[in-house]
C-alpha cells in the first residue's frame, strides 16, 4: 500500500524478508528474523526519508491489511499476526498508531 496524508507525508506500507535498507545512500537497514515482517516508511511532504518501522519477532509473521489516517494525521495500520507454524498455527489482529 501506499498513501499521502493530509500534510503531503508519504507513507509506504508492506512486507519484507532479510535484510532491506530503507534509506539507500545514507542507511536505515532493518533485518528480519522470520520469514515475513511488516514495515510502514514515511518520506517527508518535502521528500526526504523519515524513518521506518518495522513490526519483527522471532515468533510471529506479520502480514500489514488495512490502514486509516485519523483526524490529526496519526496513521493506524492494522495488521494479521501469524504465529511461526511448527506445531500448529495461531492468527489474530492487532492494531497500531503510527505518527
Amino acid at each position: 500500500f501506499h498513501d499521502i496524508d493530509n500534510l503531503g507525508n508519504l507513507y509506504c506500507i508492506g512486507t519484507y524478508n532479510g535484510i532491506v535498507n530503507f534509506n539507500y545512500g545514507i542507511g536505515d537497514p532493518k533485518t528480519s528474523p522470520v520469514k515475513i515482517n511488516a514495515y510502514v516508511s514515511k518520506i517527508n511532504e518535502n521528500n526526504t526519508y523519515a524513518w521506518t518501522y518495522v513490526t519483527t519477532s522471532a515468533s510471529f509473521n506479520f502480514y500489514p491489511q488495512a490502514y486509516a489516517f485519523d483526524s490529526i494525521n496519526d496513521l493506524i495500520l492494522q495488521q494479521k499476526v501469524r504465529t511461526n507454524c511448527f506445531l500448529f498455527c495461531q492468527e489474530y489482529i492487532n492494531y497500531l498508531i503510527l505518527f
